[in-house]
């Protein structure tokens, strides 16, 4: 009985130290690979970004490896966009955090959602997706969210390209690197007549920010999977821009 008793314990054990022996060493990696969004300049163009804090359930519930959040100010005409960056090295854990599930699950009406892409310098087209969202109390407002994916080095509006088993685990020890990367920039508007301008800036927007996001996200090499950290650049210091608390909330714990 001793024995037969002392046998599972034995097993857990082995079982054990496996898991570890697989769930290190991608640990080891993500340290390595994860990149940091602190990086992203405070200064596009024209507009000065501040930090924004998170809402601790929506990190919890996120799992992501590294995320940012800022609101940026256009220097001259006031106006402001709300950027979101999330990373993981297991893909799975992006599903549930898009757009059109995060913003309606936070009190936001789904209007349209609409493919798109960006200009980028050098001919480069940004495959995006365009969302709107509306709520009406106790007042009007709408909110253009315009988002893309890089799914390993390549972008990607289409969030089915992650989805299913062979994404589940963090896999950068036992192959090729999988990671995703979600940007997300919204402008919220109280005039329907200003919707398509707020589209155009944020799209302007992106286009400034996407270079900013290949600098940092890691790259892989196609024949090996090793994982190469992107140089990054050092962020540039903070501004003490202020919007009123229902901008400010706006996005605020709704990012997905």
């Amino acid at each position: 009985m001793g024995s037969l008793a002392v046998a599972p314990i034995i097993g857990a054990g082995v079982l054990a130290r496996w898991m570890h022996s697989v769930w290190d060493a991608p640990l080891a990696v993500r340290s390595e690979a994860t990149p940091s969004f602190s990086s992203v300049p405070l200064k596009l163009g024209p507009w000065i970004g501040a930090d924004l804090p998170m809402d601790r359930r929506v990190l919890q519930t996120a799992r992501n490896d590294a995320y940012l959040h800022r609101r940026y100010v256009h220097e001259n005409s006031g106006q402001f966009v709300y950027v979101y960056l999330a990373f993981t090295m297991t893909p799975s854990h992006m599903l549930g955090h898009r757009p059109r599930e995060c913003y309606p699950a936070n009190g936001w009406t789904h209007m349209t959602t609409q493919t798109t892409e960006a200009a980028l310098e050098g001919d480069r087209r940004l495959p995006c997706l365009v969302h709107e969202f509306a709520q009406y109390q106790p007042v009007y407002q709408g909110l253009v969210v315009v988002n893309y994916y890089v799914l390993d080095g390549r972008t990607t509006n289409d969030w089915t390209e992650f989805w299913g088993p062979r994404w589940r685990v963090a896999r950068a020890s036992i192959g090729p690197m999988r990671y995703v990367a979600q940007i997300q920039v919204g402008r919220t508007f109280t005039d329907r007549s200003n919707r398509s301008r707020a589209e155009e800036q944020v799209r302007d927007f992106v286009c400034l920010l996407a270079p900013e996001i290949d600098r940092l996200l890691p790259r892989q090499n196609a024949d090996s999977g090793e994982v190469r950290s992107a140089q990054v650049r050092p962020g540039e210091k903070d501004s003490d821009e202020r919007d009123s608390p229902r901008q400010v909330g706006a996005m605020q714990g709704t990012a997905g």
